[in-house]
């Protein structure tokens, strides 16, 4: 951290201190720990859910499924890779702004959401089958893994 006495001055303007940059849409604090885009991803994805809140009424299932991949889904995806790795309480904020927004545009949120489980536990089942098939024991982290985007047709 540059202390505030020290004045920096690039072609006479003043260079001041500050705690993130934006760079290619993606904001990096200065500790890199991707808490500064999950704040600014958070206040992006709570304007979506507003706006899918007021479309919906207007829209009909195909069109509210791509106003949500165009307005909400793109903005999960830009930079995935940093909020996902950050602290499992700004991933939950980020995963109940998610299910706002399929319980918005989806009459059966809880068919939509009870498939996402099966397929998920079916997915887990024919993985252990894979690994109980296998003669080598492989030693495995669990992650929680957020699906993005689960309306893809």
């Amino acid at each position: 951290m540059i202390p505030d006495k020290i004045k920096i001055k690039i072609n006479g303007l003043r260079l001041y201190h500050s705690n993130f940059i934006k760079y290619l849409g993606i904001f990096l604090s200065e500790f890199l720990d991707g808490s500064s885009h999950c704040i600014e991803l958070q206040t992006k994805l709570r304007r979506s859910v507003g706006m899918i809140s007021k479309v919906k009424h207007f829209l009909n299932p195909i069109e509210l499924s791509s106003f949500y991949h165009a307005t909400f889904a793109s903005h999960m995806l830009l930079g995935s890779q940093i909020w996902g790795t950050t602290s499992l309480n700004i991933t939950n904020k980020i995963k109940v702004l998610q299910n706002r927004a399929v319980k918005l545009i989806s009459q059966d949120y809880s068919d939509i959401l009870n498939e996402i489980i099966v397929q998920r536990d079916s997915n887990d089942i024919q993985d252990n089958t894979d690994a109980d098939s296998s003669d080598e024991e492989e030693v495995s982290d669990v992650v929680e893994v957020i699906h993005v985007t689960p309306f893809y047709h």
